[in-house]
């Protein structure tokens, strides 16, 4: 069994519209293709609880080891789209 922290963005293919961020979460997965299926179901749901977006692709972080390297690096993600004159939107997403 394998664990790793991800956090997930949806990143829009149109200009005006928001960046979508996921908080850092946990995976657990036992192979290449469990994870697949895992961030597969991550992200409907994350669309789903979003009002299925149009217009919006999936960008996944890489695995990270722990939670405080993934927060680090999402929250410079944000912060550089943001100073880039972007909008980020941070729904609370369980």
């Amino acid at each position: 069994m394998n664990t790793e922290y991800f956090f997930f963005a949806l990143t829009p293919t149109k200009s005006g519209l928001a960046f979508i961020y996921t908080k850092s979460f946990t995976i657990d997965y036992d192979d290449a293709s469990d994870l697949a299926n895992q961030q597969t179901d991550y992200e409907n749901q994350f669309r789903a609880f979003n009002g299925n977006p149009a217009h919006y692709n999936a960008q996944w972080s890489i695995g990270y080891a722990n939670k405080t390297t993934a927060d680090t690096d999402r929250t410079s993600e944000i912060t550089a789209l943001q100073n880039a004159g972007n909008t980020v939107e941070t729904p609370d997403f369980p």
